[in-house]
């Protein structure tokens, strides 16, 4: 048994009695644990490597969150192992994602850019805690909402990195107007927007009502150095990735189309913050 100590400022509860053989999440927290204790490092020295708050990595060791690719790499390369980028697909697979929405992850954690068309609900990239989990209760089990939860916030870590990708979004009006959640959720959803349109790398642009853009969602990720691809949305998680150049170009062409009929960047904030006034 580990020797106890006082929690860390980053502590939210510091929890030491999981079996570290119960899930591939436990395995890493344990292991994480283990190698940052070994090396005499600190919570805030290891977020501070990986670009995230003292506070993830309490609560990856805790298991309250799951990690994401990008800290996956960094811990790798922090402890000089190749354990943990593994163990985090493994996490993945644990949570019986679609083979199309695995890809969709892998390719969402290395792109230099992600365009995305968003007709139905607010993209999972762009949600906060409570709008997912109300997005998530309408078709999960009870007792899967919450690791899907996790898998969810945890890709938002992107966002987080030191060099994040470039996010063009789309968004209905319609979508912004829904109280998804409730008044409280929809009004912090909406306050979460206001906050990423502020960020230089991130573009909302809103599709008002009446204009002529209807489709599925779907997904553009740009490469720096290799081809584009693209990923449409079906239900019941039957999403696909789409590889071939002459679809991803018609992808692209119809998101340009759409772009067309969006209001500018700054007209959007001014709409969402109305629709959040009028909540």
């Amino acid at each position: 048994m580990p020797p106890q100590r006082k929690p860390q400022d980053g502590d939210e509860q510091d929890r030491r009695d999981f079996d570290p053989r119960s899930s591939n999440h436990a395995l890493f927290a344990h292991k994480l644990r283990t190698y940052r204790e070994r090396e005499g490092m600190s919570q805030t020295e290891v977020g501070a490597f990986c670009n995230v708050s003292n506070k993830m990595i309490s609560a990856i060791e805790n298991l309250y969150r799951i990690p994401n690719d990008h800290v996956a790499k960094r811990l790798d390369i922090l402890f000089d192992t190749d354990v943990f980028e593994d163990q985090y697909w493994l996490i993945l697979r644990d949570a019986e994602l679609t083979p199309g929405f695995l890809s969709y992850t892998r390719q969402e954690s290395k792109a230099d850019s992600i365009r995305m068309f968003a007709p139905m609900l607010i993209p999972g990239l762009l949600q906060t805690e409570s709008y997912a989990r109300a997005v998530l209760s309408t078709w999960e089990k009870e007792d899967k909402v919450e690791q899907m939860l996790a898998v969810r916030l945890a890709r938002q870590g992107i966002l987080e990195r030191e060099d994040p990708p470039h996010v063009a979004v789309l968004i209905k009006e319609a979508v912004l107007r829904e109280p998804v959640g409730g008044r409280e959720v929809h009004r912090e959803q909406l306050d979460h927007l206001l906050d990423l349109a502020r960020r230089p790398n991130i573009a909302i642009q809103v599709i008002p009502t009446g204009a002529a853009a209807y489709d599925c969602p779907f997904v553009l990720f740009g490469y720096s150095d290799e081809a584009d691809l693209g990923y449409v949305e079906g239900a019941i998680d039957l999403g696909h990735m789409v590889e071939p150049p002459r679809l991803v170009f018609k992808l692209a062409l119809r998101f340009d189309q759409f772009r067309g009929e969006a209001l500018t960047v700054s007209e959007s904030e001014e709409l969402i913050r109305s629709i959040r006034e009028a909540s």
